[in-house]
């Protein structure tokens, strides 16, 4: 059976996809979050005025807030809207395409480092991971950038064969888009800048490869420096949003990912399912640790190779304010890559490749596990449900205030955000009709800490005495909503 898999790959990568989207395409539009506002806002804003903006955020200092991230996430979930209206599945549907396109060149790659074994290994892995199953259905960076950074990699060692170096320059276009998504995808001119240095030591400025990879980054980073270095507002936004850490000292820097290494592995955050901090991912990074071992001794350059691949992501990370995990979906494919080639290399060994093997089995089949927890979670997140809800309430046309979590289901509404929209600037300039109080995030607080007791007691002693309670709107994932009409 395996050797009939391993002489029709086609089929073998066609499985690993079926897999992934199995598992992706469950309940794909419940667990809406505050994030994928963020990023959709600016999009669905762009279609509208031309301008890649936060229309939700309002300030008695500034009614238009700077939006200094890069552009080309906007752009792609604007071309998704424009091309399918604006809805959840469009907004997750580029991350979705990014994980099935991740899933294929994990299996390339693989194949180019030991075979159809290494790429079905890697691939099934890629289908399976956590993180990446995550990024792939969400609204953000992280499966763009993953996409983009391995197409980076496999076109640049496709590069390194004699009267190819013109793949390096599609190796830099990649790289040129990765960055322009998010700066996390710097690290991923710094993956290919290590490798050419690798190969051609310091001879590299004669290497064509080299400069077939430069130009193209130059060319699509250019005007985002141009604008930095012309725009004195957008470049302190940049610094406040990107370059907060960047005067602290390394050992500094280092010591704050130490929480994003934790939840990796499950000590923090409740992961699997678990409310107990109980390492239910240590596995994977043992198998990851133990494949790098195996590598070193049996195929050494793919050790460096791969150990490049991966390095200048985790360092980079230091750097950011952001420390979650969801940042491990970039480094996916090169951890299922590693293992794949580590179990492959002990195959000549039948004792150790059967342990191997097993642990390979191992690491799929629980992250398989933990995804269907992560599933049926989002079986009670229905925010189709909570969306229809909430415009059978709000009239079409009648300005919302509320989290910036509900913006796309009220997206053909003018909305206000409470997360950045200041309650006193809402009451004496927006005066919006109609409020969305007591979510979880009014409740509770949003994810890095903040708060809005004050908030609620504010908007909630006013609503009740000069609004109209119109309706309420329960759910076991977003609260028991009260939906009010004022009259200011």
């Amino acid at each position: 059976m395996l050797n009939r898999l391993l002489s029709r790959p086609r089929t073998l990568l066609l499985a690993a996809v079926v897999v992934f989207l199995l598992q992706a395409l469950a309940f794909f539009t419940s667990r809406w979050v505050e994030d994928e506002s963020w990023y959709s806002i600016r999009a669905a804003t762009f279609l509208r005025e031309g301008k890649i903006r936060n229309a939700t955020f309002a300030t008695a200092a500034d009614q238009v807030q700077l939006d200094a991230s890069p552009p080309a996430m906007p752009l792609l979930l604007a071309t998704s809207f424009k091309t399918l209206g604006c809805s959840v599945f469009s907004a997750r549907l580029p991350s979705l395409l990014a994980g099935i396109g991740v899933v294929i060149i994990a299996f390339m790659l693989g194949r180019l480092v030991g075979g159809v074994a290494v790429g079905g290994i890697a691939a099934f892995f890629v289908a399976a991971d956590t993180f990446g199953f995550l990024a792939a259905r969400c609204a953000r960076p992280e499966a763009l950038i993953t996409f983009f950074n391995v197409l980076a990699l496999l076109l640049y060692l496709y590069a390194r064969a004699p009267k190819r170096a013109w793949l390096a320059g599609a190796a830099g276009a990649a790289t040129g888009i990765a960055i322009n998504i998010h700066p996390n995808g710097l690290a991923t001119a710094a993956v290919i800048g290590l490798l050419v240095l690798f190969d051609c030591k310091l001879r590299f400025i004669r290497e064509p490869r080299f400069w077939w990879f430069i130009l193209p980054v130059v060319v699509l980073v250019a005007p985002d420096i141009y604008l930095l270095a012309t725009d004195a507002q957008i470049w302190a936004t940049f610094k406040s949003q990107y370059l907060t850490r960047a005067g602290a000292p390394l050992a500094e820097k280092l010591s704050g990912e130490l929480g994003r290494y934790a939840e990796f592995i499950g000590l923090t955050g409740g992961r699997g399912g678990f409310s107990l901090p109980i390492p239910v991912r240590l596995h994977v990074a043992l198998a990851f640790v133990g494949a790098l071992g195996v590598l070193f001794r049996r195929q050494k350059t793919w050790f460096w190779v791969l150990l490049i691949a991966i390095i200048p992501h985790l360092l980079w990370w230091a750097y950011s304010v952001n420390k979650v995990s969801r940042y491990f979906a970039i480094a996916t494919p090169l951890i299922g890559v590693t293992i794949a080639a580590g179990i492959v290399a002990l195959q000549t060994h039948t004792r150790a490749f059967r342990i191997a093997a097993v642990v390979g089995a191992l690491v799929v089949l629980s992250q398989l596990g933990g995804n269907a927890i992560l599933i049926r979670r989002a079986s009670s997140a229905d925010y189709s449900e909570v969306s229809r809800e909430l415009r059978g309430l709000i009239p079409k046309g009648q300005a919302v205030y509320g989290a910036i979590t509900f913006w796309m289901a009220l997206n053909d509404r003018p909305y206000w955000s409470y997360n950045r929209t200041q309650f006193g600037y809402m009451m004496e300039h927006l005066k919006a009709p109609y409020w969305i109080l007591n979510d979880r995030v009014m409740m509770n607080g949003d994810g890095d800490g903040t708060t809005y007791d004050a908030l609620r007691a504010s908007a909630n002693a006013y609503a009740y005495a000069h609004g109209t309670l119109v309706g309420k709107v329960k759910s076991p994932f977003y609260g028991d909503l009260d939906v009010f009409r004022l009259n200011y």
